[in-house]
């Protein structure tokens, strides 16, 4: 994401000196849609459970919520919001 935003920032940093330019490329290339695309796609893949890691550790409650997260469509990263 970083890539694509400073790729969109260095082509409109360029295209300042020309007229009518940097309005042409950043219609063209949109990075800020891309880069929100990717956030969009990573948070699609998380699955976010209440709590603190330690918490489910101690609780025996973390190796279940992976064996969980591996039996999910699509999803391949467990977030504690804890």
């Amino acid at each position: 994401m970083f890539l694509v935003l400073l790729t969109d920032s260095g082509l409109s940093a360029v295209t300042s000196l020309i007229p009518l330019w940097p309005a042409a490329v950043d219609t063209l290339f949109q990075g800020h849609l891309y880069a929100a695309h990717m956030v969009q796609k990573d948070i699609e893949k998380t699955w976010y459970v209440e709590g603190r890691k330690r918490a489910a550790c101690d609780s025996g409650a973390h190796p279940q919520n992976l064996e969980a997260l591996r039996r999910m469509t699509g999803k391949t990263r467990l977030v504690y919001l804890g």
